[in-house]
This record gives structure tokens, C-alpha cells and sequence, in this order.
């Protein structure tokens, strides 16, 4: 009979975050250490660290490096629990030392931040920051020259970073995290709109600006600026449409919650929503979507409307109907104050039928 090994199945091997290791309080005066950081053991003499926190590594560390400790100070000893409360009351003010240079340090940056937020906010450049540095131990010298820590706030106003490129680093870093929560208010919002204009600016290049209308967590409408798309080549409406495309893809904003697209009007706009009618895309149109869902013949007979030549033809009559309020705002002004139309300017009344002598000399008796 042939021999046949028993194969164990294969075990994953085990690592310290399974085993749940905590620190025992007796550890700290039966050799010497104590949890800090966390989930590490640090010694009270040496200040060294055991990453694991197991009785062996502790009991090895003070055996090999403290073992002369005990004879000084005998375990369970009023002198020995003394000297351990004093080890652990210095390591604490080393600790604090470290924790103040920390909230200094941060205070310092939260400063430069704030003051690089209102030189963006008022338009200044960047190199006033570094003025504003050269004003603030000026002001100083005066508003605490009786103060005590006089030399202590001269030493944080001098500490503030403020240069020209550390101020464009921090504008730029507010406006990475100011469009992060948007987009992250966008994505979680259960649906939002988009207004887009595109235009030239003064390197002659298209800029595509997209401003975005959602709802917060409270369920309250906000209006935000979503982004400024360079558009480098074409400008046609499939390139805006790519362009708006691959904007969502890659901060994956879901398209379905897009329910309405506001533009100018123009024939590059118009073709971002007839492209989608012409191929019977109603993602954005939810009256048209529902009819589909409740009536799925009408899936197929929709496309066979041309409803791309329907929005053409509105968008014609709203530009038409529109263009006549230019004709009749000097009629408008006429009615709404007659006492500041001059006398030559009555043109308009001819619109109702009134002749242009009788105006005048009525405006004139007026």
C-alpha cells in the first residue's frame, strides 16, 4: 500500500493586530516602561522602544539593560513606586515640550494660511505677503512693548512663512480643497444642474465655465462654481460635450443625476442636447424618460419625431419673440417716466398708433 501524506490545510500566518496585545499596568513598575506611544511599550530609564507589547520583550529588555535597578530600589517598595512616578512625571513634560513646538509650528502655518486667504480674497499679489510680514514686528515693537512675552510673539511673527511662492502654494492648496467639497457635495447630491458659458480669454485660449446647483445635507439648494475647462483646439458642441464628459468620469460625478443643462443659446450649446435627442438619450429629460418607462413603445417611435429639429425650432421662436423687447424699450421708458424722455426721442409711440408731432407737443406741455 503506497504511503500518502497527510496534507493540513494552509494556514495564513498570524501578525500582532490579530493577537490584540495590550499593555498591563503591573509592567510599569515591575519593569520599568510604560504605553507610549500607543500600542508601544517605552522604557522610563533608556526611553527605548518594544514594538510588541509582550511580557518576554519586556522582562529580556530590563533583565539585559536594568537588571542592577532592583538592588536600588526593591520591587513593591514605597521608594521603588516613587521613582517610577517621577520617571513617568518627566517623560510627561518632555512629552508636553514636544506637544507645545507641535501647536506652535501648526499655529504658525494655520496663520500664513489665513493671511494668504484674504491677499487672494481682496486680489492682491502674491508678493504683498512678504509686506504684510515686514509690517506685523513694526506694529508689534509698539502694541506690546509693556507685555512680558514681548520677545515670544516677535519670535512667532518672525517664524510666519510668507514668501511669494509659499503664498501661491497655499492659494493653490485652498483652492484644491474648496473644489474637492464641492465635488464631493456633487456626487452625494441626489440630483444638481450645470449652467455653462464658454469664452475667450486674453491668451486667446476657450475656457468652458461650469457653475453647479445641488443640494446640501440639509437638503438646501447652494450654487457653486464647479470648474473652468480650457477647451485647446475646436470649440464645436461635441467638444464641450467631451469635455464635460470626461470632467465627471474622472471625478466620478454620476451622470444620472444631472436633470438640467442651462447655456446661452448659441449653436455650439444647443448641440450638447440635441445630440442626446437625436439618438433617443433621455437621461436628461425626465418627462420624456418617463413616458418611456411607462409606455415602451414609445422607445422606438420617439427618434422618428426629430425632436432635434423641435428644440431648434423653440429656441428660434424664444430668440424671436424675445428680439422685440428691444424695439419697444424706448416705448417702455416713455410710459413707465414721460418726464425723462427728451422730445426728439419719441419715435416709439408710432408702435401704438400715435403720430410723432401730437407726442411732442404733448411732452412739451408737460
Amino acid at each position: 500500500m503506497a504511503y500518502s501524506p497527510v496534507t493540513k490545510p494552509c494556514q495564513r500566518p498570524r501578525s500582532i493586530q490579530s493577537e490584540h496585545r495590550s499593555f498591563q499596568a503591573a509592567w510599569e513598575e515591575e519593569y520599568l516602561f510604560v504605553e507610549w506611544p500607543k500600542e508601544k511599550a517605552t522604557c522610563l530609564l533608556c526611553k527605548e522602544k518594544v514594538n510588541v507589547l509582550k511580557r518576554y520583550n519586556l522582562e529580556l529588555h530590563y533583565k539585559t539593560r536594568q537588571a542592577s535597578y532592583s538592588e536600588n530600589f526593591p520591587l513593591h517598595s514605597q521608594l521603588r513606586s516613587a521613582k517610577v512616578a517621577s520617571l513617568k512625571q518627566t517623560l510627561i513634560s518632555q512629552q508636553k515640550l514636544f506637544l507645545c513646538q507641535m501647536k506652535e509650528s501648526e499655529a504658525v502655518t494655520e496663520a500664513s494660511f489665513k493671511i494668504c486667504y484674504l491677499l487672494a480674497k481682496h486680489k492682491k499679489t502674491f508678493t504683498e505677503a512678504e509686506l504684510v510680514k515686514k509690517c506685523f514686528p513694526s506694529a508689534a515693537e509698539i502694541l506690546f512693548e509693556n507685555y512680558s512675552n514681548k520677545s515670544s510673539i516677535l519670535k512667532e511673527i518672525g517664524a510666519l512663512q510668507l514668501s511669494d511662492s509659499t503664498c501661491a502654494r497655499r492659494i493653490e492648496a485652498m483652492g484644491e480643497n474648496i473644489q474637492e467639497q464641492v465635488i464631493k457635495a456633487v456626487r452625494e447630491s441626489p440630483f444638481f444642474s450645470i449652467a455653462m458659458d464658454e469664452s475667450t480669454d486674453i491668451g486667446d485660449v476657450a475656457q468652458l465655465l461650469v457653475w453647479v446647483r445641488y443640494l446640501d445635507q440639509s437638503l438646501h439648494p447652494k450654487e457653486e462654481l464647479l470648474c473652468l475647462l480650457p477647451l485647446h483646439g475646436h470649440t464645436r458642441g461635441e467638444d464641450i460635450l467631451d469635455s464635460i464628459c470626461n470632467y465627471f468620469e474622472t471625478h466620478h460625478i454620476p451622470l444620472d443625476s444631472l436633470v438640467s443643462i442651462t447655456t446661452d443659446g448659441t449653436p455650439a450649446m444647443l448641440v450638447l442636447i440635441k445630440e442626446q435627442l437625436d439618438v433617443a438619450d433621455f437621461t436628461h429629460f425626465p418627462k420624456l424618460l418617463a413616458v418611456t418607462q411607462r409606455f415602451p413603445n414609445a422607445q422606438a417611435m420617439l427618434p422618428t419625431l426629430n425632436l432635434g429639429a423641435c428644440l431648434e425650432e423653440i429656441s428660434g421662436e424664444i430668440k424671436r419673440r424675445f428680439s422685440q423687447f428691444r424695439t419697444f424699450t424706448p416705448l417702455f421708458r416713455l410710459v413707465e417716466n414721460p418726464w425723462m424722455v427728451s422730445a426728439r426721442n419719441v419715435d416709439a409711440v408710432e408702435l401704438i398708433g400715435v403720430k410723432r408731432p401730437q407726442a411732442q407737443m404733448e411732452l412739451l406741455d408737460m
